[in-house]
């Protein structure tokens, strides 16, 4: 009770007799340390935190020397204290002396002190350090962990000042000291809590601390390898290496978990505000940048995560399709990553792919230029790759028809004659796909458009119908039959879209390209009596009136043909 009043008595009399108690202060805190904090009653508890909060900044007063004092008193009473009242009592010393500037001060001197202890008796003081530590906000910790790394710098350059405090060690001190801090603050940045805590700040409030923290590692990475290169101090410096580079692994971590959250956030939120686009100069040019930002992102391969990849893919695509016009000079940019990245393994990012690419093609038909061809054979691959997959076989059917449908004639019909010549050397599928989108833009084009693109529909058929003629000894005859019948269907499908003055030159080109022709390339005339049963059966009136007289004669001189010479000699 004497005890109690004597401190009561103190903290009353604290704003009188600052100097006295100035110069007292290690008694009055010795005082406390070896008598009232073995008192474990919450009356002794609140008597103690009531003279802290007097005392201690009245008597301070900005003092760093004397605030070191404090904290040395309560270290050295550190095991009087029960084991449950510790990071109360610590934790109200921390905040009376401003936590930032001094929490980094008590977790060192802890650290400090275990260096003459057994490992058992280390293991109390570090662990309520790091208890200590990891009771603070994020932000704080991360300042501390700053700053701890900068004193393990320090002290392992050899400084006998540290933060304008003076230091002795000798050398085996002053290397255990720096592999204590390491190693304390390797487990400090591996717990869990502590990266849940910081992936729930904002980047922006911690990227200053956590930008201050990984540039002062990296600067003692280096200082401790150069160390270990030059003096060979191998076992010294291989384990603080060691520790060192798992707390920049950690880091990394934490940093990485963050960023791709906030980055897909960032990206999900741009998207979603382009439902409130209002056409006005000022709106317009800020989704302008966000489309830059986006392009140059993916364009650099900035982003690592198939989701942030995704979701930066389907982002870039409905800012420009939102600003219309504005987004033509970024089309080819947006357009050559869809090519980039539609070659991803990764399912999410080749379906955020394929809904970018429907998008682009519905909205920027007349735009698309010379990368339609590259756009249709990567379409028309892709349907053969994933043709076992229904919900890519459906996107890819709705792309399909984007192209046959949207894409203006002209332009349509040239880049499908060049993803032609590269599709012909691959299997049958691309090709198959290919030839269906030019047979739908057939079945929806006018009949104007398509005499007026004539001569390039004839030139693609012709190659396409040349499919047997190139490949008959490389391919099966199943495999032929099915391309050439799909080229047929083409034909069949643009033949009523054909004026009796339009039909009649297509037919004598047909019948020129495969009957009068070199004795060598007889498979020709197959394709062409193959052409015209599919005409018969389907077209029968317009067939009977054109076609059949014109090839009666051909079919008698092929019959003779056939039975005076054998089949085999007559095809060659």
């Amino acid at each position: 009770e004497t005890q109690r009043e004597a401190l009561l008595l103190v903290n009353c009399v604290t704003p009188y007799f600052r100097e006295e108690i100035l110069q007292n202060v290690m008694l009055i805190f010795g005082f406390i340390g070896s008598n009232m904090i073995m008192c474990d009653d919450e009356f002794s508890l609140k008597v103690m935190d009531d003279t802290m909060s007097h005392v201690i900044p009245l008597v301070t007063g900005g003092d760093e020397q004397v605030q070191d004092s404090v904290i040395e008193v309560f270290i050295d009473a550190f095991r009087d204290i029960a084991a449950h009242r510790r990071l109360h009592l610590f934790r109200k010393l921390s905040s009376l002396l401003d936590e930032e500037n001094h929490l980094w001060f008590i977790s060192f001197k802890l650290t400090e002190r275990v260096i003459a202890m057994s490992k058992g008796e280390q293991k109390e003081f570090l662990d309520f350090a790091r208890i200590l530590v990891s009771s603070y906000d994020p932000i704080v910790q991360l300042h501390t962990f700053a700053v701890l790394i900068k004193v393990a710098s320090l002290i392992d350059s050899g400084s006998s000042v540290i933060f304008r405090r003076n230091v002795t060690y000798n050398l085996r001190q002053r290397q255990e000291v720096v592999q204590l801090l390491v190693f304390n603050l390797m487990n400090m940045i591996a717990n869990a809590e502590f990266k849940s805590k910081v992936d729930q700040c904002e980047w922006q409030e911690k990227a200053p601390h956590f930008n201050e923290f990984m540039e002062s590692l990296l600067h003692f990475i280096e200082s401790v390898t150069k160390e270990r290169v030059e003096k060979k101090a191998f076992g010294y410096s291989k384990a603080v290496t060691r520790s060192l580079n798992k707390i920049l692994e950690n880091g990394k971590e934490t940093s990485s978990d963050s960023l791709l959250t906030n980055s897909q956030m960032a990206l999900l939120s741009i998207k979603l505000l382009t439902k409130c686009y209002k056409e006005k100069e000022k709106t317009t040019k800020l989704f302008e940048q966000a489309l830059q930002i986006v392009v140059d992102m993916l364009s650099e391969s900035k982003a690592n995560s198939h989701n942030v990849i995704a979701c930066a893919i389907l982002c870039m695509t409905q800012v420009a399709v939102t600003i219309g016009n504005q987004a033509i000079p970024f089309l080819p940019s947006v357009i050559s990553i869809i090519l980039k990245y539609f070659v991803e393994r990764s399912a999410v990012v080749v379906l955020s792919c394929i809904t970018a690419l429907t998008k682009i093609i519905r909205h920027f038909c007349h735009f698309l230029g010379s990368n339609l061809p590259q756009l249709i054979s990567m379409a028309c691959n892709a349907t053969g790759e994933y043709k076992d997959d229904v919900m890519f076989s459906q996107r890819f059917k709705v792309v399909k028809k984007h192209l046959a449908t949207s894409v203006p004639m002209r332009t349509l019909l040239e880049s499908i004659g060049n993803a032609y010549n590269e599709l012909s050397t691959k299997s049958e599928e691309p090709i198959l796909s290919l030839l269906s989108i030019f047979s739908e833009a057939l079945s929806h084009a006018e009949q104007a458009d398509v005499e007026a693109n004539l001569q390039s529909a004839q030139k693609l058929l012709f190659t396409a119908l040349d499919y047997r003629n190139v490949h008959w000894k490389l391919k099966t005859a199943m495999a032929i039959n099915t391309v050439e019948d799909k080229t047929i269907q083409c034909i069949i499908t643009m033949v009523p879209k054909l004026s009796e003055k339009t039909f009649r030159p297509f037919f004598y080109k047909l019948y020129d390209w495969a009957i009068r022709t070199k004795e060598d390339q007889f498979q020709r005339v197959l394709t062409f009596y193959r052409t015209m049963n599919k005409l018969g059966e389907t077209l029968r009136s317009l067939f009977c009136v054109f076609a059949a007289p014109y090839i009666v004669n051909n079919c008698v001189n092929l019959l003779d043909t056939i039975e005076k010479s054998g089949v085999d000699e007559a095809t060659g």
